[in-house]
């Protein structure tokens, strides 16, 4: 009786955990689980649905109120109410309202109402506040306030506020304020900065990049070789004017104001002017021939009537020649003509060849 119960105690031993391997085997061949909670890091699921999930290996769908976690790899929709997150590579749709992370490469949509993070963006990055991606951007970040992305290849980044490419950017950016480190692509925004500007252009109002030979269209385009200087000048326009010339190697941009527009025997009244341009040295380093258009806002403050209205604008065209007399001194003479025309309605108020005569400092 004594060896008969040694007998049975060796049999369970042996075959008691050969029997619990077979139902753990049996569960990890589950592919589906709804639950309040579901936590198997050890599980393959096709479908996981509840309240939170953290599963190893997605093929399929995971939908959870709160979280949902893939430890490795994910193909499919990996949806949370609150976030969802995956350790490596995921290919599909990734959703959670406030935060969604990849750890790895993420390919396919990943869309959240805060903020959306991938190690590698091979797709799309929807999201109100903010998109971050830590490798090369190859496809679309599209945020209400912010993109940053290590680098952009063959993608396009739109923001409401920012958009930064911390290294090389090949594509387009498009957001009040862009930054690149290396534009091989499109800026278009208020603000432009590229620290070197290789193949690339800068549209916008104003425009910097280290390379002064680079393609910039805007109202102001600056580099380190960029001559800021003052203009102080009369005309028979505007009578008494100040302007800032932003001089790059043969292009410029005049930014000023003049006063007393309608006449010095009138009230007062004003003009703010901006004018794009093309010079070039002529005989030799002292003297120059400039070209350009303008565009200028008038106001009157008057009473708006037929004879004064209250505003104006005009456009206009100038040749100019210069003499630098002294490093940081030159004299002007400029003539031209401009059409000042009402806002309200498409009809001149005034034809008239412009005359205008100063100083350029610095």
């Amino acid at each position: 009786m004594k060896y008969k119960k040694i007998y049975i105690c060796c049999l369970l031993l042996v075959f008691f955990p050969l029997f619990t391997q077979a139902q753990q085997d049996s569960l990890l061949e589950k592919r589906y689980n709804i639950a309040l909670g579901y936590k198997n890091k050890d599980r393959k699921a096709n479908v996981n649905v509840g309240l939170v999930g953290d599963i190893n290996i997605l093929k399929g769908i995971q939908f959870n109120l709160v979280s949902s976690w893939i430890r490795q790899e994910g193909k499919g929709v990996n949806w949370g109410g609150v976030g969802a997150f995956s350790h490596k590579n995921i290919k599909g749709w990734q959703y959670g309202s406030v935060i969604n992370i990849v750890g790895g490469e993420m390919k396919g949509l990943q869309s959240s109402f805060v903020m959306n993070l991938a190690k590698q963006t091979k797709g799309v990055q929807i999201s109100t506040f903010n998109n971050l991606n830590g490798g090369r951007l190859k496809g679309l970040q599209l945020c209400g306030i912010e993109n940053i992305s290590i680098g952009v290849e063959r993608g396009m980044q739109f923001a409401g506020v920012t958009n930064i490419s911390i290294n090389n950017m090949r594509g387009f950016q498009f957001s009040p304020f862009n930054y690149a480190d290396t534009l091989n692509g499109l800026q278009i925004g208020v603000i432009n900065i590229a620290i070197e500007q290789e193949k690339g252009v800068q549209v916008g109002i104003f425009n910097y990049s280290r390379n002064n030979t680079a393609k910039k269209i805007g109202l102001v385009n600056l580099s380190p070789l960029t001559r800021i200087q003052m203009m102080v000048f009369g005309g028979n326009a505007s009578k008494i004017n100040i302007a800032a010339r932003f001089k790059n190697n043969n292009t410029y941009n005049i930014l000023g104001f003049g006063t007393h527009y309608m006449g010095l025997d009138e009230e007062f009244s004003g003009s703010f002017f901006y004018r794009l341009g093309y010079w070039t040295n002529i005989f030799n380093n002292k003297w120059s021939v400039y070209g350009d258009l303008g565009f200028s806002h008038i106001e009157t403050f008057q009473q708006n009537d037929i004879q004064t209205p209250e505003r104006l604008y005009s456009l206009n065209a100038n040749i100019s020649l210069e003499y630098q007399y002294l490093q940081h001194l030159g004299f002007f003479v400029g003539s031209g003509y401009g059409v000042d025309r009402y806002y309200q309605h498409n009809k001149n108020y005034r034809k008239s060849f412009l005359l205008k005569v100063g100083l350029v400092l610095f």
